[in-house]
């Protein structure tokens, strides 16, 4: 059975079979062959090639069709997909560095090349990956600690707030740590708690556009996303109405580009048997 197998775009410069061996001009390399999906929107690109110069993109066409220079290096890439990187919008990671880089690496392994993280993020461990690069992982955006009701039995990894105060503090104190943006859950876990209030989740996303940060929901019902998330100016909304993990935007008409689960950058994928 074939498989897609992903791997980060400079890690396909290595890979030589089919290749051809020439003098190279430095830091030049021409991928020709594949498929590639170019991200914007139009018809892939059969037969491709493109070119990477100092680890930047230069040109994009077909093959034969590209100004490849004298003594680049070349990588065969016929019969393989090249498409952008996932960026995975909506997840929660381990909170020990090894078992967070191998799970960042796995990402990576599968095409992502971003990942955020949802709330849950205790400790340092995730603000010191997010600031260095490690080969073969997929890079990590963290909304440190979210922000919910109190919710005895479950995890008590967020925030658990109860008044304006205590939200505001608690946004006051992710700030400083520079999380990428608030998370909230906005849920009763299907009547087993009480659900952040109106008051609660306003202050909250006052607070954090005080500070330039974007709030995103975990919201469960259709109608109450409606209820909160125009009214109270949310930025982003996670979890479908089947509990499903999905990061979409609340503006979606404005704001297009973000009304899906993943955003992407280039990468390489690779369909092998």
């Amino acid at each position: 059975m074939r498989r897609l197998i992903c791997g980060l775009l400079f890690l396909a410069a290595f890979s030589t079979s089919g290749s051809t061996q020439a003098p190279q001009a430095a830091g030049v390399t021409v991928f020709e062959g594949a498929r590639l999906i170019t991200g914007d929107g139009t018809a892939p690109i059969e037969n491709s090639a493109f070119i990477v110069a100092n680890n930047r993109f230069t040109q994009v066409g077909r093959r034969g069709q590209v100004n490849v220079p004298a003594g680049a290096s070349r990588v065969d890439l016929t019969g393989k997909t090249v498409m952008p990187a996932i960026v995975d919008a909506h997840t929660h990671m381990p909170v020990t560095r090894d078992a967070l880089i191998d799970s960042l690496q796995r990402k990576a392994y599968y095409g992502a090349g971003v990942v955020m993280s949802l709330g849950q993020d205790t400790g340092d461990v995730a603000f010191q990956v997010r600031e260095e690069t490690i080969p073969g992982a997929a890079r990590l955006r963290t909304a440190g600690r979210g922000l919910t009701a109190p919710e005895p039995g479950r995890t008590e990894a967020p925030y658990w707030v109860t008044t304006e105060a205590e939200a505001r503090k608690a946004v006051d104190e992710q700030a400083a740590r520079k999380v990428d943006l608030i998370k909230i859950w906005v849920d009763d876990r299907d009547g087993m708690y009480k659900k952040l209030t109106p008051a609660l989740y306003g202050a909250i996303i006052d607070e954090a556009h005080k500070r330039n940060l974007r709030v995103t929901a975990h919201i469960l019902r259709w109608r109450m996303r409606r209820a909160c998330c125009v009214p109270a100016s949310m930025d982003l909304r996670t979890a479908s109405a089947t509990r499903t993990s999905m990061t979409k935007s609340s503006r979606c008409s404005s704001s297009a580009r973000m009304c899906s689960s993943y955003r992407t950058f280039p990468i390489v994928v690779s369909r092998t048997t």
